[in-house]
């Protein structure tokens, strides 16, 4: 299990030669999942994905999260918390996404954020960002869920906080209640667990028995939104990698394909990178160029260099990119031998009968193998653990002869029964019954 890393500029085909990798893991003797985050987001691809699925027999196993189409979605709720587990885990996967955008009020605001998501699931068990913003927003839901607590340890906490923190708690809630308005406004992970349950996704379930599961985040139409659902899932990765870490039986191997990555990364991925080899997972990471991924922090792309052994480069025009390959397979001694040579009046060359030798560095692979690439379908598969003179194997990619397949949710209808959870729904805007 090794990371790959693929880059090559739009239109070379990246994305056909990560569907290729995706069936031949799906064909895979052992189960494997695979998880595919698409930050292009076009329906093709989507459909191309479980066209793949049905090929290999496993069309049942195969959902979608499609944040550009409601009706070709599963549900996903990104702060469930399965029975055996501590809520503290999650509520800590959540908020290592926040951006905040003062150091100062970092510390405060995880100390508000933690003990209000312990809150909401002590009164509701299970609930959505619908429910977490609420708490923050509105004061009287958040007392009411206060007066309904069991933990009073929990509650008086919250109370001593505020009175420590006075005119910095509100400050705090404002913050924390603007990110979380990006996420309670996405119908696909704002859903009832008891009304949705035969269309909803258990991403911890999805990895322990091999599920297929992508991740349309069309860019284009909703470039916000895609950014921070394309991190949620990072990190969901990294969270879910986690308590398969925690156990000690063998896990079934998981790849995971993170198309266009540049578009969401943040730097909690590199930590993912680095551990998940040791959890059976494989991660396979396509962009079109390293300093996209750079972005996020400095010398961020070091850290995803080094923990992908394996390159597949395309044609590129980027002397940095193509000269980092060459000096990072290494170079070799070769003897060069130098002839001194003369003119004569014909003007052919005349040796002088004089020649040296000496011995100089050269490239194992050459930096102009990939300048004099063809733009589309040509490729070097490249790494120091190649048995091969240039360190890189030359690959012609071909395109799979696959039928998209247009595959939809079908949800259950089961008795409607007494409400649990959504408490805000349900005592302030009267949506569902009492």
């Amino acid at each position: 299990s090794m990371h790959m890393l693929i880059l090559g500029q739009t239109g070379c085909g990246k994305s056909t030669l990560m569907q290729t990798m995706m069936y031949q893991d799906m064909i895979s003797p052992d189960g494997r999942g695979v998880i595919v985050i698409d930050g292009k987001g076009e329906s093709s691809d989507r459909d191309m994905f479980f066209g793949l699925a049905k090929k290999a027999g496993r069309l049942q196993d195969a959902k979608c999260i499609d944040l550009g189409d409601t009706r070709a979605s599963w549900f996903y709720n990104p702060l469930y918390v399965p029975d055996d587990m501590d809520p503290k885990m999650v509520a800590e996967k959540i908020y290592s996404i926040f951006k905040c955008s003062e150091e100062f009020y970092k510390n405060f605001q995880k100390s508000i954020f933690i003990p209000m998501f312990l809150l909401l699931h002590d009164v509701l068990g299970q609930f959505t960002f619908k429910d977490l913003y609420n708490a923050f927003e509105n004061t009287d839901y958040r007392s009411q869920l206060m007066s309904k607590c069991t933990n009073l340890e929990l509650v008086e906490s919250i109370k001593r906080k505020k009175i420590k923190l006075k005119f910095e708690f509100d400050k705090c809630l404002a913050g924390i209640e603007a990110w979380l308005s990006n996420y309670k406004s996405i119908p696909q992970l704002n859903q009832s667990i008891e009304e949705n349950e035969s269309i909803m996704i258990d991403m911890a379930e999805e990895l322990k028995k091999g599920g297929l599961i992508y991740v349309r985040l069309p860019f284009a139409a909703y470039p916000e939104t895609c950014h921070d659902v394309g991190s949620l899932f990072l990190q969901e990765i990294q969270y879910l990698l986690g308590i398969r870490q925690m156990n000690s039986s063998q896990e079934r191997p998981f790849a995971i394909y993170a198309d266009e990555f540049g578009k969401y990364v943040n730097e909690n991925v590199s930590l993912a990178l680095s551990t998940s080899r040791s959890a059976n997972i494989m991660w396979t990471i396509s962009t079109q160029i390293a300093s996209d991924i750079d972005k996020v922090a400095k010398n961020f792309i070091e850290q995803i260099w080094s923990n992908t052994r394996i390159k597949f480069v395309y044609s590129q025009d980027d002397p940095q990119i193509i000269e980092r390959i060459s000096k990072d397979i290494g170079t070799f001694q070769e003897v060069l031998k130098t002839e001194r040579v003369t003119k004569t009046a014909l003007g052919t060359d005349w040796s002088m009968g004089e020649s040296s030798n000496r011995v100089t560095d050269s490239f194992r692979f050459h930096p102009n193998l990939i300048k004099n690439l063809h733009y589309f379908g040509q490729g070097y598969c490249i790494s120091k653990l190649f048995d091969h003179k240039h360190g890189g194997v030359g690959v012609n990619v071909g395109k799979l002869n696959i039928e998209p397949v247009i595959h939809r949710p079908i949800k259950v209808h089961k008795p409607k029964l007494p409400m649990k959870g959504m408490y805000y729904e349900k005592t302030y805007t009267q949506s569902f019954p009492m």
